[in-house]
Parts: structure tokens; C-alpha cells; sequence
């Protein structure tokens, strides 16, 4: 009696004929002694999901008819707030641009909601509309704890009147405490 080896083995495919055994090495049939084949193991541990991308975000449409927001664009929510004066809550969950117009005075930001992640880094930018009188945030709290602002060349600035202006703060989480780093830039109509 001949062996009828199959015609398209898989590498090291056993067949068994008349209680032998032969295995297939890629390249030959050789005999082998095989084993009862033991239990199939339990499944590994599936691996973590990686970070999923963020979604597009639509856009308004355009002059030119265009809709949407460029893949390599973000687009981000302001909030505008009118007739700042004392302390002006800025809350993290709302947005990250303020706009502030007819202020009645220099103003305390105090950003709320600020996530105290360690190494974590946040920014807000306040966009000032000046009138007659200009007026700044000149200070600086977060969840309504006091902070040292430090200003660009180590001085505060000077708002300027009928101005657009943006102050920029970026708050750096580190050691358990914060540091506030803070810009100005005038803009003339």
C-alpha cells in the first residue's frame, strides 16, 4: 500500500498514515514520532489601543463656496465677554480665546478648569478690543489661586487705546505648582 501524501503541505503540516506520523519540513516528508496534542493555551492579553486621531472639525462656508476645515487646520471655540472688570473667569472647558471689548478696567483672568496634569502646558489668548481707555489683565489666577506673571523682557506691558490687542498667557504645570508665562502683541486698525 502506497502513501497518498497531500499535494500542498503547510510547513511542518504532521500527516498521519497506518498509525506514523510524517512532518513537513518545506522541502520533505520526514518521519516523526508525534505526541498527543495537548490543550489549546488560553489567549494572551490583548494589547492597549492606540490614541485615536481627532475628528475634522466642518467649517463655515466661505466667499469662494468652500466648506470645511482643512485636515491641517485647527479650529477652535473663543468665548467673548463684555465689560470686564475686577475677576473675570475664564474656564478652560468653555474655550481657549476670550474676546473681551468695552472694558471698564485692568482685570484679574482667572482660568478655571486648567487640568493639573505634571509637565502638563496650557494656553489661553485673551483678545482685547481697546476703546478710549486700554485696559489689560494685570493679573492672573488659576481656580482662584493668585500667580506671579512673568512677562515677557520682565516687565508688564502697556495697553494702548483703539487697539486690537492679544495677551497670551501660557500656564506650565510643574512640581505642584504653576508657572505663568505672559505676552502682549498690539495690533492698529
Amino acid at each position: 500500500m502506497s502513501i497518498d501524501y497531500p499535494s500542498n503541505p503547510l510547513l511542518n503540516q504532521v500527516y498521519t498514515f497506518n498509525g506514523r506520523s510524517w512532518l513537513w519540513d518545506g522541502y520533505a516528508w520526514s518521519l516523526t514520532s508525534v505526541g498527543v496534542i495537548g490543550a489549546t493555551g488560553s489567549t494572551g492579553v490583548p494589547g492597549a489601543t492606540g490614541i485615536q486621531g481627532s475628528t475634522g472639525a466642518t467649517g463655515l462656508t466661505g466667499a469662494s463656496g468652500a466648506t470645511g476645515v482643512p485636515p491641517n487646520l485647527i479650529l477652535e471655540a473663543s468665548n467673548t465677554i463684555t465689560g470686564a472688570s475686577g475677576t473675570v473667569v475664564h474656564s478652560y472647558t468653555v474655550a481657549g480665546i476670550f474676546i473681551h471689548s468695552s472694558m471698564v478696567s485692568n482685570f484679574t483672568a482667572n482660568f478655571t478648569n486648567v487640568p493639573t496634569t505634571a509637565g502638563g502646558v496650557v494656553s489661553f489668548s485673551l483678545i482685547l478690543i481697546q476703546g478710549l481707555n486700554a485696559y489689560y489683565p494685570s493679573a492672573v489666577q488659576i481656580d482662584g489661586s493668585p500667580q506671579v506673571i512673568n512677562w515677557v523682557d520682565g516687565a508688564a506691558p502697556t495697553p494702548a487705546a483703539n487697539r486690537k490687542e492679544v495677551v497670551s498667557f501660557t500656564l506650565i504645570r510643574t512640581g505642584g505648582s504653576w508657572i505663568v508665562l505672559g505676552n502682549m502683541s498690539s495690533y492698529t486698525t
